[in-house]
């Protein structure tokens, strides 16, 4: 199960970063 989360936490953290490198060119 903690793997999971991890696993959750880090695919979140990454698609933050993406969206925030992309700026306002992607919104959702």
């Amino acid at each position: 199960f903690f793997w999971y989360v991890t696993l959750m936490a880090v695919v979140a953290f990454l698609v933050s970063l993406m969206l925030h490198r992309k700026g306002k060119g992607m919104r959702l």
